[in-house]
């Protein structure tokens, strides 16, 4: 158990170190989620269809709530 705190506490200082060379210009035009997977320090995260799916739906039910409050007139948002 404390194997494991101490390999989360060297990868998030290992993750703001690489964070902070990509600012300075590393990784080859990549983003830095891309380039943080490229150094291995993130996994590459495999989601279903069936969760895609299940995102895209949560997503646009949100979007349809933000659309509906913006057209509400001013004070009678909930």
């Amino acid at each position: 158990m404390i194997e494991r705190t101490i390999e989360d506490e060297n990868k998030g200082r290992l993750t703001a170190a690489a964070y902070t060379a990509w600012l300075l210009g590393a990784g080859d035009k990549k983003s830095a989620l891309e380039y943080f997977r490229s150094l291995g320090l993130i996994e590459k995260e495999m989601v279903t269809e069936k969760q895609k799916e299940l995102l895209i739906e949560k997503a646009r039910k949100i979007a349809e709530r933000i659309i509906k409050m913006d057209k509400q007139p001013k004070g009678k948002q909930k």
